[in-house]
């Protein structure tokens, strides 16, 4: 579920969010994408989950910084963004397997390195940790550390970068994940396995795949 189960239901990126998903898993979901930012480069420990640059769409009107002692609102709720803290004390209470994409919108080197030990010290055994960017250079941090299960969603227009460790994306550590894009409407040979699916036509091009490579699943960005 992307950014967890909130349509209609509650806020986009919240505790609230990640719990109504863990009741609705099943065959065909196993879990939640949600968006990691480190809001004070100077602080590696500053971490919030948050979409936007801004609060300005969820509730807040000029648009403003990221605080997280600020309430957002979304579809008639109010909630609060998650800090890193929080979402730790969330996670080692839950008993389900499931996956969890971590995408990470903004961070330094030390920050995501900061993130990831504090992820794995919480990690239940049932849970699955994927890590993800739209940033090249995010990419090849998480790229470069062997901790990381990677799923590189990247953007249709920037093609992996050269220096970035692509046997690191398809190695044995990440066996079956599709690398994905927003909006696209096409294969993306710059992505290794790789194909962005927005449409239809698309999905099934992938069945035929996941129909001969057992390695193979697919991921919704938008879902």
């Amino acid at each position: 579920m992307h950014r967890g189960v909130w349509r209609a239901t509650g806020v986009e990126n919240t505790l609230s969010a990640f719990d109504r998903t863990l009741t609705r898993l099943s065959s065909t979901c196993h879990g939640f994408e949600c968006d990691f930012q480190q809001i004070d480069v100077a602080d590696p420990q500053s971490w919030v989950i948050f979409h936007d640059d801004t609060m300005q769409r969820l509730g807040h009107r000029p648009a403003s910084g990221i605080d997280p002692k600020v309430p957002i609102t979304q579809n008639g709720y109010t909630d609060y963004m998650p800090t890193l803290p929080a979402f730790l004390t969330w996670l080692k209470r839950v008993t389900v397997a499931c996956t969890l994409n971590l995408e990470i919108k903004s961070g330094t080197e030390a920050g995501i390195r900061y993130l990831m030990d504090q992820v794995q010290v919480h990690q239940p055994a049932l849970v699955q940790i994927i890590y993800s960017s739209f940033s090249p250079s995010i990419m090849r941090y998480l790229c470069d550390d062997p901790r990381a299960v990677v799923a590189g969603l990247m953007d249709g227009e920037t093609p992996l970068s050269t220096d970035i460790n692509t046997e690191r994306l398809v190695g044995l550590s990440m066996p079956y994940w599709y690398y994905l894009a927003h909006a696209r409407h096409h294969w993306e040979a710059s992505c290794p396995m790789g194909v962005y699916l927005d449409s239809l036509t698309a999905y099934q091009t992938a069945q035929t795949d996941l129909a001969t490579d057992p390695r193979i699943g697919i991921v919704f960005a938008e879902a």
